[in-house]
């Protein structure tokens, strides 16, 4: 039977937090202490005035918590459209068959399966995420290295709901492997010098956009999933 590739085995979050942006973590870490273990208050969950925000563009859903905060979060700011990628649609399914999505919130469906399309989005997600081969699937990519800002396929309602990206053979199937580090002890954080949420100017791909993320390397899920494959 053909082996699936699991894109999360070629992390580019997992690689840079434990490589060359390893300084980001305790920011990280902190946000997913914060998220996952705490209820924010309301003087937490008020953003920047922006446009759009993006929920992960380093990690993933810890638990129900972690959840719920970044719904209070979309509640809290009302003129800004809150985007956020998920594999846990378990986490979703099971809080929203229980309480209203915001009509600010956009969910994602991150398909970690590569070259295939999710196209029957699951309960409570506006779109899907799919990462493929270049040369597979052409005539559906609408991903193609364009500037996320100059995009914003992912940030706005009601636009076409299955996204497509191309993906570098290179970085699907090259010799050098992402995950090279362990990621060891947990990183240890003080709140007490720290209130709100950490917000991350991001780079590269997503330049321009803000982000609240968490860390990647300390995720369960994440770090389970960057070892799998499925056949």
């Amino acid at each position: 039977m053909m082996t699936k590739k699991v894109i999360c085995t070629v992390c580019y979050s997992d690689y840079m937090l434990s490589t060359y942006r390893k300084n980001m973590q305790p920011a990280l870490q902190y946000n997913s202490d914060l998220l996952s273990e705490t209820v924010l208050s309301p003087e937490d969950c008020i953003l920047p005035l922006v446009s759009v925000i993006r929920l992960h563009g380093h990690g993933e859903l810890i638990n129900m918590q972690h959840l719920h905060n970044f719904v209070q979060i979309a509640q809290a700011n009302p003129r800004t459209t809150v985007s956020l990628w998920t594999k846990r649609k378990d986490f979703v399914k099971k809080y929203f068959a229980k309480h209203d999505k915001p009509c600010n919130m956009i969910l994602i469906y991150s398909n970690p399966i590569v070259d295939t399309i999710v196209d029957k989005l699951p309960p409570y997600f506006d779109k899907s995420f799919n990462g493929v081969s270049e040369d597979n699937f052409k005539e559906q990519q609408n991903c193609t290295g364009q500037q996320c800002k100059d995009c914003l396929l992912c940030y706005t309602p009601g636009t076409i709901p299955i996204i497509v990206e191309a993906v570098k053979k290179s970085d699907l199937y090259g010799d050098k492997k992402r995950k090279t580090v362990n990621p060891g002890k947990p990183v240890m954080v003080s709140h007490a010098k720290r209130k709100g949420v950490h917000i991350s100017k991001m780079t590269g791909k997503l330049d321009g956009l803000l982000a609240i993320n968490t860390n990647t390397v300390t995720n369960k899920f994440c770090q389970k999933m960057s070892g799998n494959t499925l056949h």
